[in-house]
């Protein structure tokens, strides 16, 4: 039935009472957009972007961004948060939903509480949808190893719920701390 030449197939459609409508002429062919020039990937999207697995370790010393997988489940256990890993399953993306929003100051502390202490900031940008800070990490070299081999990490505080996604240091909702941009490369915002 499947291969019915098109005159049984017409034969077929008549004896169920069903009226075969030709296609219109003239129907554009749906194509492809042209991919854009591939870009060099960064240090950090060279690490991989996968699932995180859901097991957990039995605790460890470090438990937040750069951890095994394992480890960062072990100290955010019953939390429903956003992660990614790298290939060998450290966590290198991070979401954190702020509910109430937040000023700024108490975002970026929340986000800095996830990271290591040794932070030494690179840059901190305004853009109209984000606030795009970043810093470096010798802890996150070191844990991170070549998933990360200058230790950069970025956050970028969000007003993901202000219309147009506009954002205001009074009202942050959303910070996405990430590894994948090079040491001082700025970037438009993820989201």
């Amino acid at each position: 039935m499947n291969r019915l030449p098109a005159l049984g197939l017409l034969l077929w459609l008549s004896a169920c009472s069903v009226t075969y409508v030709p296609p219109p002429k003239g129907i554009p062919a749906i194509t492809e957009p042209a991919p854009p020039p591939s870009a060099p990937t960064s240090k950090g999207e060279a690490a991989g972007n996968v699932a995180c697995p859901t097991t957990a370790s039995a605790g460890a010393a470090y438990t937040g961004f750069g951890a095994a997988a394992a480890d960062f489940n072990a100290g955010h256990q019953g939390q429903n948060l956003l992660v990614r890993c790298s290939t060998d399953l450290k966590v290198i993306v991070l979401q954190l939903d702020i509910s109430p929003a937040s000023d700024a100051a108490n975002a970026l502390a929340m986000a800095r509480g996830e990271l290591p202490n040794d932070l030494k900031p690179i840059y901190d940008r305004a853009a109209p949808t984000c606030r795009d800070l970043q810093f470096q990490s010798a802890t996150l070299r070191s844990m991170l190893g070549v998933d990360d081999p200058d230790g950069v990490v970025n956050i970028e505080l969000e007003s993901a719920l202000a219309p147009n996604l506009a954002y205001s240091d009074n009202k942050v909702d959303m910070a996405l701390i990430h590894q994948q941009y090079n040491l001082g490369e700025t970037q438009p915002c993820i989201r």
